[in-house]
C-alpha cells in the first residue's frame, strides 16, 4: 500500500511540475510578443521567438491549444491593424 501511495506521489507531482513548465513557457512567451529593446523599439526576432514558443506549446499540450490560439488571434488582430480611410496596412510606427 505504501509502495502505491508512494507511485501516485510521484506521478502528482510530476504532472504538476509540466503543469508548471508548461505555464512558465506560456508567460514567456506572452512577455516575448510585447518585447522592446532598451530604446523601446519593438524587436522583432524576439517576438518571432515568442510566437514559434506559443506554437510549440499549442502542439504540445492540447489543454493550452486554445488559449495558445487566442492569444495569437488577438496579437494579429492588433499587429495587423488595417486603416480605416483607405486598404493600405498602419504604417509600421503605429503598428504593435
Amino acid at each position: 500500500m505504501n509502495s502505491q501511495l508512494s507511485a501516485q506521489t510521484t506521478a502528482q507531482n510530476a504532472r504538476l511540475a509540466e503543469e508548471g513548465r508548461r505555464a512558465e513557457l506560456f508567460s514567456r512567451a506572452i512577455d516575448q510578443l510585447g518585447a522592446r529593446d532598451d530604446a523601446g523599439y519593438k524587436t522583432l526576432e524576439i517576438r518571432i521567438g515568442g510566437i514559434h514558443t506559443l506554437e510549440r506549446l499549442a502542439k504540445l499540450s492540447a489543454e493550452d491549444y486554445e488559449p495558445v490560439v487566442g492569444v495569437l488571434t488577438a496579437y494579429v488582430r492588433v499587429a495587423a491593424r488595417w486603416s480605416h480611410s483607405s486598404n493600405e496596412p498602419t504604417p509600421p510606427s503605429t503598428m504593435i
